[in-house]
């Protein structure tokens, strides 16, 4: 006769209500594996002094994601994309086995099929650590030779600390893991304990089992968040008033009126379709809330500007997110006053195309430092404002934004830290305008056809990293980058071709370090660098190539320029000399500029037929028989770019071809005559002197 079938040597096997509850309790913690985090990092920096976390569920990843992969790119790991990881469609059949083996384990006895179904379940979690492992190992591993900050590879640690550079991450397993963990050892171990302990503990053990059971199948699955209901018209300021501190607020499909203040940190997330309509008399979204998180929504239809400033969306708390949302019909996009460690990613701004732009020479008249000339100052009647706008603000993150049709696309005033990384303005009057910013950095931004490019006005220190600026063409400014008195500038590989000016220099006076300008691409501008006698900078390695006039001075000799800098020249297109033994490398010095240019100089009007026949025969001249009084001296040229390729050719900023040469052949002779004066009275000078001798 058969014993009693038994799941340890300690007591007999639970009651099937017992069994009923462990199974319930094993199923909730297998679906939480679902709704819960399996993975976590978090990376600290003295810059990031809140730090910054990585949460890796198994369908999606969240947290400070985009901030992550921009740090990790400037070391050279690839950017973070959910199509790199194949395993995430595993994801739902692998704990649809896990459901199974909740059943094999808690049904089958001490069976090979009972084991087998533990086995998966404690498998999963060490699977999931060793494919996480894995790919942090490729991503260490596969690192860009052409990153800005260059380091060995690496493999970061799936649990404990990693250091790179001056962040430290720590990694560990999530909640979801752990509840997978938590599930395994509760139908491995849990049977055998409620055996030994007898039938008096069953029957607690049975209710606190299905307790927990419930509670968990009525919490996992909304995850402890509040969901707006669908309802075509939502009252968002009542559900405000009521929400909860980190409460999610959905934003069904439908125009919804707003006008709302957002004083308790939520999260509101807006459907496809999801519209927050203004009143037209003010900001339509004020955040005053710290840590408050605004997604995928529209937003249009705020004050008409420019009195009191207002915004489709104005920050004024610190940590508040702004991603993925669309702003419309707004005098100010994005406004962020006062405010720390804001995020502002992936928006898309369009502002009023058909108003008009004021002030344009702001840069160069210095007519008020907000951008708003004083005679409109006080006109309603709908000027453009700014695209994203940050005053007093520290370490804002401004990244893969799409601005367009703005007044200023990102407006800078005094904060520290501003990060501008990878966004396309166009159709503004300045692109990016700072005024007394300090620690900013403008990375890889591609800001083509605004009046000026990048205008940077007054303290430092600035980078500027790979941003390509393009089409600046306006005749009152037309900037491909202005910098009036700015301290500690560092530019670097940037590509700035096709605008009136290329780079413009102003100042500052009694500076301690001068600018640093290296393998940049300044090409077919009107003028390639335009500079004050104030300026002082030094040029390596640059391309200055198809600019009409390569330097031209502003007003007196440009002493505090080097054009040579660490055994490095630039590259010019106007070099006439030849490559030395070392390739690469000039064998004489590059002299620029003299008479004719100081001619361009005092009537820019000639600009258009600076490269035409006329004056390269005038130049022919002054080389040949005038005094040479250069402009600048390169003493180490180089003939090999080093900088980034010259990109396809745009618009002629200045004139068409059949108006340059009309302007050539009718003022030739005139223009031959005039340089003709200088060397003739010189050459009658000494044909007179060897006469009388």
């Amino acid at each position: 006769m058969r014993s009693p079938r038994r799941t340890s040597d300690h007591g007999q096997r639970p009651s099937g209500a017992v069994l009923a509850a462990l199974g319930g309790v094993s199923l909730v913690l297998v679906a939480g594996a679902w709704f819960l985090p399996l993975w976590t990092a978090t990376l600290h920096a003295p810059q990031y002094p809140g730090g910054l976390t990585m949460r890796a569920y198994g369908h999606d990843v969240t947290g400070d994601v985009d901030e992550i992969s921009g740090l990790n790119h400037y070391v050279g790991m690839r950017a973070f994309d959910l199509a790199d990881f194949p395993e995430i469609a595993l994801w739902p059949f692998a704990l649809a086995g896990a459901v199974v083996a909740v059943g094999l384990a808690l049904l089958l006895g001490r069976t090979w099929l009972r084991r087998f179904g533990l086995l998966y379940l404690w498998a999963t979690p060490v699977g999931v650590l060793a494919v996480i492992q894995l790919r942090l190992h490729q991503y260490g591993q596969d690192l860009d030779p052409r990153a800005a900050l260059r380091i060995d590879p690496f493999t970061p640690l799936v649990v404990g600390p990693t250091e790179v550079w001056n962040f430290q991450t720590w990694s560990w397993p999530g909640l979801g893991l752990w509840s997978l963990v938590l599930a395994a050892a509760l139908l491995t171990f849990g049977p055998g304990l409620i055996g030994r302990f007898g039938a008096r503990v069953e029957a607690g053990a049975g209710a606190v089992a299905l307790a927990v059971a419930t509670l968990g199948f009525v919490l996992v699955p909304s995850g402890s968040v509040a969901v707006a209901s669908t309802d075509h018209e939502l009252d968002l300021a009542a559900r405000l008033a009521a929400a909860e501190p980190g409460q999610r607020i959905v934003i069904p499909p439908g125009v919804h009126t707003a006008d709302v203040v957002i004083d308790t940190p939520v999260v509101l997330e807006g459907r496809p379709g999801a519209v927050l309509q203004g009143d037209g008399t003010g900001s339509v979204v004020t955040v005053v809330a710290p840590g408050t998180e605004l997604r995928g929504l529209t937003v249009r239809g705020s004050g008409r500007g420019p009195t009191g400033n207002p915004a489709a969306i104005r920050i004024e708390a610190d940590r508040v997110t702004v991603e993925r949302v669309a702003v419309e019909d707004s005098y100010m996009g994005l406004a962020v006053e006062g405010a720390t460690d804001v995020r502002l990613v992936d928006n898309v701004i369009r502002g009023r195309a058909g108003a008009v732009i004021v002030d344009e020479a702001h840069a160069v008249e210095h007519d008020g430092e907000d951008g708003v000339s004083p005679e409109t100052a006080g006109d309603e009647r709908g000027a453009r404002g700014d695209g994203i706008w940050l005053h007093d603000a520290d370490h804002v993150l401004v990244r893969g934004n799409r601005i367009t049709d703005s007044r200023d696309g990102i407006y800078v005033s005094f904060g520290t830290g501003a990060l501008l990384d990878g966004n396309e303005v166009t159709g503004s009057r300045y692109a990016v305008h700072s005024m007394f910013a300090s620690d900013l950095r403008l990375v890889e931004n591609h800001l083509h056809r605004n009046l000026s490019g990048a205008v940077l006005m007054y303290r430092g220190p600035v980078l500027l990293l790979r941003n390509h600026i393009e089409g600046s063409t306006s005749p009152s400014t037309g900037f491909g980058v202005l910098l009036k008195d700015v301290v500690e500038v560092e530019a670097v590989q940037n590509v700035v071709v096709d605008n009136r000016v290329g780079l413009h220099l102003d100042g500052p006076t009694g500076a301690q370090e001068p600018g640093s300008f290296v393998a940049n691409t300044v090409a077919r501008n009107v003028i390639g660098v335009a500079a004050y006698p104030s300026a002082r900078a030094s040029f390596r390695a640059n391309s200055f190539v198809h600019n009409r006039l390569q330097v031209q001075p502003q007003g007196g000799q440009l002493r505090g320029l080097a054009f040579s800098d660490q055994g490095w020249g630039n590259l010019w297109s106007t070099y006439r000399g030849y490559e030395a033994r070392t390739p690469g490398r000039g064998a004489v010095p590059h002299v620029e500029g003299g008479a004719v240019d100081r001619l361009l100089g005092r009537h820019p009007e000639l600009l258009a037929i600076a490269d035409g026949p006329a004056f390269r025969l005038l130049r022919s001249i002054e080389e040949r028989w005038g005094r040479q009084a250069p402009v600048l001296v390169d003493e180490l040229p180089i003939t090999i770019p080093v900088s980034p390729p010259l990109p396809a050719a745009t618009t002629d900023p200045l004139a068409r071809p059949l108006g340059v040469a009309v302007a050539t052949v009718l003022l030739t002779p005139l223009l031959a005559l005039v340089a003709w004066q200088r060397p003739h009275r010189a050459l009658s000078r000494r044909w007179q002197h060897a006469v009388a001798a």
